[in-house]
């Protein structure tokens, strides 16, 4: 069973935060949960942290706000909700174009546009504009194989040199064994915000999820886009 959550290849009304970050200040702008998350961590913490985001992600970074309309008798520009201003952008085009000051225009969760800075601003009246000199905007990043559940949550739990199958079945399957569906929709978020925060904006979970709904209902409130799977086991438990 696989279920799509929200917006990679289009892009929500809010999504500075996953697909705008800074060039130089990349991994030291990563997701303070990174550091922050191991089995010794407080639930409180973390739902702080995830909170915080969510919030964050609502209201984005406004730089500016385009005029309510034009002079009298003068053609107005076309609207849109927000424009994503960068010092190099990355496209996705047949030609994989590299462009120097360019920009974003969205409206609603479509990328309307994509060009030079100055054309964009010409062209449109930005509800909001994002983004500047310091940052490279990208196509969103996809992770093929990630656990959404268990792991973020006990980060420094499993001793890294244990063999394979001591890992898997004597650590990490009692671990998840024993998550309540509170825990794994955290679990869940924490993950979200980390990949979002990374510019990573879609995902594959490997299927190992209990709690299926709870986890998606809080997938798609840190808005990030993937496709996640149930546990399944072949084996009754012992």
């Amino acid at each position: 069973m696989a279920a799509p959550v929200v917006g990679c290849g289009q892009i929500a009304s809010s999504v500075s935060p996953k697909y705008v970050w800074p060039v130089s200040q990349h991994d030291s702008n990563r997701f303070c949960a990174n550091l922050g998350t191991c089995c010794n961590s407080k639930p409180t913490l973390v739902e702080s942290i995830v909170k915080n985001y969510v919030e964050a992600r609502s209201d984005g970074l406004t730089l500016r706000k385009g005029p309510e309309s034009d002079k009298k008798g003068q053609r107005m520009n076309e609207p849109i909700d927000l424009l994503i201003k960068e010092w190099y952008l990355v496209t996705m085009n047949a030609t994989r174009d590299i462009i120097r000051d360019g920009a974003v225009a969205v409206r609603g969760s479509q990328i309307v546009d994509v060009g030079k800075a100055a054309d964009l601003e010409a062209r449109y009246d930005a509800t909001r504009t994002v983004g500047g000199d310091r940052f490279v905007v990208t196509p969103g990043l996809v992770n093929t194989h990630i656990h959404i559940t268990g792991e973020p949550l006990t980060r420094g739990y499993v001793p890294d040199d244990t063999p394979f199958e001591e890992n898997v079945f004597m650590w990490l399957c009692p671990l998840y064994s024993v998550y309540s569906s509170e825990e794994e929709r955290l679990s869940g978020q924490l993950a979200a915000v980390e990949m979002l925060k990374s510019g990573t904006t879609s995902f594959l979970e490997a299927g190992t999820i209990r709690f299926l709904d709870e986890v998606i209902d809080g997938l798609n409130e840190a808005g990030i886009r993937g496709r996640v799977g149930r546990w399944v086991w072949d084996l009754p438990p012992e």
